[in-house]
């Protein structure tokens, strides 16, 4: 695959993305970014999670292997034959 073949991917992956549930998350949660009163649009979360998931292709061609994007609550991550983006709420991570 191109990096090109990576573009209809991250377009399907928004479209099946359910956005309006996060938006709700995050009015439950008064979750805003960047110090603003109130929650992101619709619209604003569509084109971050679209800028973490562009990031995150750009990151596999540079690097090839799997690598991810995040903040904000948005997590998205590229591999071999596709992308993925989820919403954390929260999340741990122990090493030794």
């Amino acid at each position: 695959m191109t990096i090109d073949d990576y573009q209809p991917l991250i377009e399907d992956c928004l479209s099946q993305f359910n956005f309006h549930k996060v938006r709700r998350v995050m009015e439950f949660l008064e979750w805003t970014w960047n110090n603003s009163s109130t929650q992101p649009t619709i619209h604003q979360l569509e084109d971050e999670a679209r800028r973490h998931l562009a990031k995150a292709v750009e990151y596999y061609f540079a690097y090839k292997e799997g690598q991810y994007s995040s903040s904000g609550g948005f997590s998205a991550y590229a591999y071999e034959h596709g992308v993925s983006l989820s919403f954390n709420v929260e999340e741990v991570n122990v090493e030794k």
